[in-house]
């Protein structure tokens, strides 16, 4: 299965969410791609949720659960909804897998990617 591919070594204490969180990939990206954000965000709200529970508030997952919210986020625009959670996903990454893993540099990308929106949609507002 996917979590034994993917996840070996980490133990979960309620398999069955741990599985709720990796069906995002089908049916929440289905809702993000058509631009149902309305039924997307629940789902990515719990699969945070879930994370959070069972893996604990620093775990990669964890973060990976934020930046997906933030990326969700900032496909409606809403940009100052989205930094808090990148900003945070990008912090337990670079304290847990370091400065160099792959989803700590993506994370940063997204991350600067959204504090120039905010900039800029700042700048129009002045």
């Amino acid at each position: 299965m996917w979590v034994e591919k993917h996840c070996a070594g980490i133990r979960f204490v309620r398999y069955a969410d741990d599985i709720i969180c990796h069906c995002k990939t089908e049916q929440e990206a289905l809702y993000q791609d058509q631009g149902d954000y309305e039924q997307t965000l629940p789902l990515y709200q719990r699969a945070l949720a879930i994370r959070e529970k069972v893996l604990g508030a620093e775990h990669p997952h964890t973060a990976l659960s934020l930046n997906n919210l933030g990326l969700l986020y900032e496909d409606q625009g809403q940009f100052e909804q989205a930094l808090p959670l990148l900003e945070r996903a990008v912090e337990i990454w670079e304290k847990s897998l370091g400065q160099t893993h792959p989803w700590t540099q993506k994370g940063q990308e997204n991350l600067m990617r959204v504090r120039a929106a905010v900039q800029a949609q700042s700048g129009r507002v002045e």
